[in-house]
């Protein structure tokens, strides 16, 4: 392990990737292919073993880079220019004739690559050249296929599974006031989950939590919602998602259980006072 030492980089802080899935992978890839290659720079292993856990693409561009899949490796994009001399301040330390290209040679590359594209084998329309394989990359992704490997173990439903001491917080509840004390406890995070909420209250809940609170004594126990958000900035600590420079809007709603006599009062109130922006959907047991 000495000889590894000071094989291992510095790791920076992600404040400015760590809203971006793809940065932060993209940064995860090109570390791991620095540290391979310092590692085979000093001959302190003979082979690298490297494990997908069924999620094969961070692997398959960390071997691209290194230049072990026997394919041309991934090249940077290039300024179409007719010289170099166009080029505007370019840096020194850089030989600018590596990063152009002429418009009659960038047209025939394109049209060479464009017809050597391999046939797809998977649906049409989806993901990138067609292919769905990176759509289930990232475990908090929002519209990823929830049966990834990278959304970890799974309930029947879907959702995250339930562990013992998880269960265990939620008492045995047996009357009606146990069921509403159970969903006020897990709106004031004393517990973390509820049969129906896999996880913990998220910080934008905290801005209609009085809301949630009022719904739920009432006996409406709530266990989805999530506030209006109008052009809030991706990078921002509570609704930021994606790339930055973005910008997030999510409509109001929440989710609960009511009688069916509170679904008739409910869209009396909406036709009374909606105005054609409140919508409602109702389902019971049966499935109407």
């Amino acid at each position: 392990m000495d000889a590894l030492a000071p094989i291992s980089p510095e790791i920076p802080s992600f404040s400015v990737t760590k809203h971006d899935d793809q940065l932060v992978k993209d940064y995860g890839i090109q570390l791991a292919a620095e540290m391979i290659n310092r590692i085979a720079e000093h001959n302190v292993v003979p082979g690298f073993h490297f494990c997908t856990l069924n999620l094969e693409k961070s692997v398959q561009r960390v071997l691209e880079i290194l230049g072990w899949t026997g394919t041309t490796p991934p090249f940077h994009n290039r300024l179409i220019a007719d010289t170099a001399d166009n080029v505007i301040h370019p840096p020194t330390c850089i030989d600018v004739t590596e990063f152009i290209v002429t418009p009659i040679t960038a047209t025939s590359t394109a049209t060479i690559g464009l017809g050597n594209l391999p046939a797809s084998e998977t649906e049409a329309g989806r993901g990138e050249l067609n292919n769905a394989a990176s759509w289930d990359e990232f475990p908090n992704g929002r519209f990823g296929d929830y049966k990834s490997p990278a959304f970890g173990d799974q309930d029947h439903w879907g959702g995250p599974a339930m562990r013992n001491d998880e269960v265990s917080q939620w008492r045995h509840p047996k009357t009606i006031d146990d069921l509403t004390q159970l969903f006020i406890d897990h709106l004031h995070s004393k517990i973390a989950t509820t049969p129906f909420s896999q996880t913990k209250l998220s910080p934008e809940s905290l801005l209609i939590l009085r809301h949630l609170e009022k719904l739920t004594r009432r006996g409406w126990w709530t266990v989805g919602s999530q506030p209006a958000v109008d052009s809030a900035s991706s990078a921002d600590e509570v609704f930021g998602w994606g790339p930055r420079s973005g910008y997030v809007f999510q409509k109001g709603f929440v989710e609960f259980f009511c009688t069916v006599e509170d679904v008739d009062a409910i869209e009396r109130r909406v036709k009374e006072k909606g105005k054609g922006w409140v919508h409602w959907f109702a389902g019971d047991v049966k499935v109407r």
